[in-house]
């Protein structure tokens, strides 16, 4: 994992456990992805963080990440 998407991953964790508390994990991590995309936190040909790294950075469970992924 490079320095540059570790990064990216834990702000995403910080910026996770602010959005919508009330909402499903899912829609959650989905929130924060896209308000991330919309931010350019990446730009136009980046990778988003992998599952894997999803998983490991945010705690939240493979299926949960999938789905979120999926809604993008």
């Amino acid at each position: 994992m490079t320095k540059t998407i570790k990064a990216s991953t834990s702000a995403l964790a910080t910026l996770l456990r602010r959005a919508a508390p009330d909402a499903p994990k899912y829609a959650q991590l989905h929130l924060t992805l896209a308000t991330a995309i919309n931010d350019g936190r990446w730009k136009p040909g980046d990778r988003v963080p992998s599952e894997g790294e999803l998983t490991a950075e945010t705690g939240l469970s493979l299926g949960t990440v999938q789905r979120a992924l999926r809604m993008l």
